[in-house]
């Protein structure tokens, strides 16, 4: 074995010596038997409360796009549109008002409402993801999550207070939650060697799914009761959650694996195998030019804008259309909206852990399972949304295909989302957050364009304008990332110049390495 094949081996290594070869391999003997440390380490722990405070940070954004229903409730449709639209489960007369809200608001309205936080979240991505890097994942993600929470008990008493005061608590909550995805990025490169950081990311980012399920069916359901006033119990229940959970994220949680008074040596080791230098190197000077231009970085930024887009007019909207259009009660709409995500918790699970054996097992390239995941995380739902358009008033097929939709979506846990690591692990947060400030606009722009197309007319003409645009969009994007998929970290976010470098030949980032073989040039 060569200094080279071993990078652990000591650099004053003496000529061959007996004695020196047992002590060595008794060494790696102990190192190897160490393995990834206890079942259940310090960073198994961080990973379940990243994961409690992801569903928290989603049931936050989630509960207005249930809630809403009750709080303006159903207007009364017009012959016109009651043709093109479907019948009530109970034959009831839908000429009349059905179940009418608090407040008068009209689709547009209720477009800027759904939008509101996105604007908030694009103001500050790009900052926080630098302020992440520079002051750590821990404290930011702490702060993003409870002071959103805090947010959400002043929510009612915007809400009744006026319009606008609850579009600027909206937004508020934007700013609040805007870092949150770079923070995440930066616990686990901080937290986890890179072979596991796909999993664990995919296992984590699965709180996108658990609290939309939780926040769909427990808002429908308090929504109904009179306890707390009805549709304010939601804002009022997960708030306070939220600031339990901040608590405990505060007081267990440490920011480094160095830190952490009661890691073990074994896992200790096993972690700073990956990530010593990305730690190390983060507070140096980020390489602005070079970073922009980097057509791998707009490659990312605009398929994840893409996916965003389509991603918030089926997650904020879903639970308006099964209401107004396909007719389910509130409950039951919160029921159906949540169902697809309740199923697509397993799905990104499995699928993360399937990832992990290709990645163990060298079965697939790291560029090929990002490309199987981006296919099935965005062709799959962009079928799905024409079906829907197809399905007309067959409420189990649309369920169905929502279901599908979400599940395949979230195999996107292990393709785009876990680029920002490969591209560029040191700096990741900022990319991050970047990417985060344009994602956030077509996030805001999803529910204010689906608003716009609707049009005050909650019929099946107008929505399947809605699900074809979502459906094009899906594939245009994924599309593009499938040409040139990204999987080699930049020189740039590398610190340490390397033999291409010093050369007057440039690494090619659009090509791949073969097997044995170095990095491809371009003189």
């Amino acid at each position: 074995m060569t200094l080279a094949e071993n990078p652990t081996l000591s650099v004053a290594m003496l000529p061959p010596d007996i004695s020196h070869s047992k002590t060595h391999r008794k060494e790696k003997e102990t190192e190897a038997g160490a393995g990834r440390g206890p079942c259940w380490g310090a960073r198994h722990g961080v990973a379940l409360l990243t994961l409690f405070g992801i569903i928290l940070d989603f049931m936050i954004q989630t509960i207005l796009a249930v809630t809403i229903v009750a709080m303006v409730g159903r207007r009364s449709v017009g012959q016109q549109e009651e043709m093109e639209t479907c019948a009530a489960p109970d034959a009831q007369n839908t000429t009349k008002v059905m179940e009418p809200g608090e407040f008068d608001w009209d689709e547009k309205t209720q477009g800027l409402l759904q939008g509101a936080l996105n604007f908030g979240c694009a103001m500050v991505s790009l900052p926080s993801g630098r302020v992440v890097e520079m002051y750590g994942g821990k404290r930011m993600f702490g702060l993003m999550v409870t002071s959103a929470s805090a947010l959400s008990l002043l929510s009612p008493a915007a809400a009744r207070t006026s319009i606008w005061l609850l579009v600027v608590v909206r937004v508020a909550q934007g700013v609040s939650v805007g870092g949150l995805l770079p923070a995440v990025n930066t616990v686990i490169v901080l937290w986890f060697p890179p072979e596991e950081r796909a999993m664990f990311m995919a296992i984590t980012l699965t709180g996108i799914n658990i609290g939309t399920v939780l926040c769909m069916t427990m808002a429908g359901w308090l929504c109904g009761l009179d306890w707390l006033g009805g549709w304010p119990a939601p804002f009022y229940v997960v708030g306070a959650a939220g600031l339990v959970w901040g608590v405990l994220w505060f007081g267990l949680t440490h920011r480094s694996p160095e830190e952490h008074p009661r890691i073990s040596k074994e896992e200790l080791h096993y972690i700073l195998g990956g990530g010593k230098r990305a730690r190390k190197d983060q507070t140096r000077r980020f390489p602005w030019g070079q970073f922009l231009r980097c057509p791998l970085v707009w490659v990312q930024a605009f398929t994840c804008m893409g996916e965003v887009f389509s991603f918030y007019i089926i997650y904020t909207m879903m639970p308006t259309y099964l209401a107004n259009v396909q007719r389910f009660d509130l409950r039951n709409a919160g029921v159906m909206a949540a169902l697809p995500y309740l199923l697509a918790c397993p799905v990104s699970v499995c699928w993360g852990l399937l990832v992990g054996c290709f990645t163990v097992s060298s079965s697939l390239t790291k560029k090929q399972i990002k490309q199987l995941s981006t296919v099935v995380g965005f062709y799959v739902p962009s079928l799905c949304m024409v079906g829907i358009c197809l399905a007309g008033c067959r409420k189990e097929v649309v369920v169905a295909l929502l279901i599908l939709s979400v599940c395949a979506g979230s195999c996107n846990f292990t393709g785009i989302f876990t680029t920002y690591q490969d591209l560029c692990p040191t700096f990741c947060s900022t990319f991050n957050g970047f990417v985060g400030m344009l994602t956030s606009v077509t996030g805001m722009a999803g529910p204010a364009l689906t608003g716009l197309m609707i049009n005050d007319a909650q019929t099946l003409g107008a929505w399947r304008n809605v699900f074809i645009t979502t459906a094009v969009i899906y594939f245009v994007s994924c599309t593009l990332y499938l040409a040139v998929t990204p999987v080699r970290q930049q020189e740039w976010d590398n610190p340490t110049p390397t033999a291409a470098t010093k050369s007057s030949c440039s690494p090619n980032p659009l090509l791949e390495p073969r097997a044995g073989q170095e990095e491809p040039v371009e003189c």
